[in-house]
């Protein structure tokens, strides 16, 4: 199994192109990304399916990016 539940906040903005998205992607200082059962979450949304993999791989290949912000209350 994978990732059942963790937040991340990106350190500092940066530019993304991912596998199976045409456009360039402009991520801002302290973007947070919430990930439930594999799926990524940004803003309290799922990303689009041709996303989801692309950004779940570089979140996962980046950790110096980001400081985790998971929360059990």
């Amino acid at each position: 199994m994978g990732i059942v539940n963790k937040v991340l906040r990106l350190k500092h903005k940066q530019e993304l192109f991912l596998p199976n998205y045409n456009d360039k992607l402009q991520l801002r200082d302290g973007e947070s990304f919430h990930i439930v059962n594999d799926v990524v979450y940004m803003s309290g949304h799922p990303l689009p399916g041709p996303m989801q993999k692309g950004m779940y791989d570089w979140l996962n290949k980046n950790p110096q990016l980001f400081v985790e912000d998971t929360r059990n209350f």
